[in-house]
């Protein structure tokens, strides 16, 4: 290490600063004992002392002590499934916190419909003016599903940003 450091041209320290990163796996369990902390209200037990030093076993037994009438997990009660994931007599409570994926979100589907040619020839009749020339705003897109409407369109059903970007790439005839 220390002929690397010299190779590079800076300290031990610039090295252990900037170029080890942290791993995604230490910092969910120092963010999970942190939310822990809060949750159990004991934050102000461990002021002063490195996550690092402090042990899940520490924050789980300091609960029962502070929670008197809201306990954070009632372990008697059976439809409590998260009790395992926290539990400090278990083998690995880390290991257990750390299986839920927290840093995924779910993405909304989208279904995308296709443009008929009825749709297409209903824009071309209400928004002409805009058809190959410029972009048309909100309030000709939303005159363009009032006509609609009132004809019995079938642009009615499409939202206003939707035409607006399907008359921006329609091309002229």
């Amino acid at each position: 290490m220390k002929w690397l450091c010299q190779h590079l041209g800076h300290t031990q320290k610039v090295h252990a600063i900037h170029y080890r990163a942290t791993s995604g796996m230490i910092e969910r369990i120092e963010i999970s004992k942190l939310m822990l902390m809060q949750e159990t209200n004991s934050v102000s037990k461990f002021a002063g002392k490195n996550l690092r030093d402090i042990q899940f076993e520490d924050i789980l037994g300091d609960s029962d002590t502070t929670n008197d009438s809201n306990d954070l997990v009632d372990t008697n009660d059976e439809s409590n499934d998260h009790v395992d994931a926290l539990d400090a007599t278990s083998e690995n409570p880390i290991v257990s916190v750390l299986d839920n994926d927290f840093g995924r979100r779910s993405t909304n589907k989208v279904t995308r419909v296709q443009w008929s040619k009825d749709e297409e020839q209903e824009l071309r009749e209400y928004l002409s003016d805009y058809i190959g020339k410029k972009c048309p705003g909100m309030k000709a897109c939303k005159y363009a599903i009032e006509q609609s409407k009132k004809n019995g369109g079938k642009i009615q059903y499409r939202k206003w940003d939707t035409i607006k970007k399907k008359v921006v790439r329609m091309n002229p005839l």
